[in-house]
């Protein structure tokens, strides 16, 4: 799947990755962003208050932060503002199931951006950041498609050895 439309709405360094300052430009302009002086973040800020407090998704159903609902907010909003395509990477199973290695976006979530920003308007949900890359028709080697799959494989690793703490 090939996106030539699609906002990016990140400030990401990657520092030395090969090939990423020349594309860094074209993937993740600085136009972008929601910062402290930008009246923006009041309303992204209420619109997330209010679904955090009706529990909508995305979130979990102990939650105690508003997270996941300013980060929903925000992609609307980025979504509403650039007129584009929006691809989300997560492996927060907030936003939907991850099955046989493929995500699947929350059919809330699917069915609330059809109505607030576009039907016609694609937003696509990827647990791998090659995927998302491949998308905007960035250069993705073997090699990083690999170091993506041993820090993916390494964090899982990590958290079914950890200890849990059966109170």
């Amino acid at each position: 799947m090939s996106l030539d439309g699609l906002a990016v709405t990140t400030h990401w360094s990657c520092p030395q990755a090969p090939g990423c300052t020349d594309e860094r430009g074209d993937i993740f302009p600085e136009t972008g962003g929601l910062s402290r002086d930008k009246d923006t973040r009041f309303k992204i800020r209420n619109l997330a208050k209010k679904r955090f407090a009706l529990g909508y998704p995305p979130r979990k159903n102990n939650d105690t932060s508003i997270g996941d609902s300013v980060n929903w907010e925000w992609i609307v909003q980025c979504a509403m503002d650039s007129g584009k395509h929006i691809v989300i990477v997560t492996r927060d199973k907030d936003y939907g199931p991850i099955y046989k290695g493929n995500s699947f976006l929350n059919d809330w979530l699917r069915q609330e951006f059809s109505e607030r920003v576009s039907r016609t308007r694609k937003i696509i949900l990827t647990d791998k950041l090659s995927m998302a890359l491949r998308m905007v028709h960035a250069a993705v080697t073997k090699e990083m498609e690999e170091e993506e799959d041993r820090i993916i494989a390494e964090v899982i690793d990590g958290f079914s050895e950890s200890p849990v703490d059966e109170a």
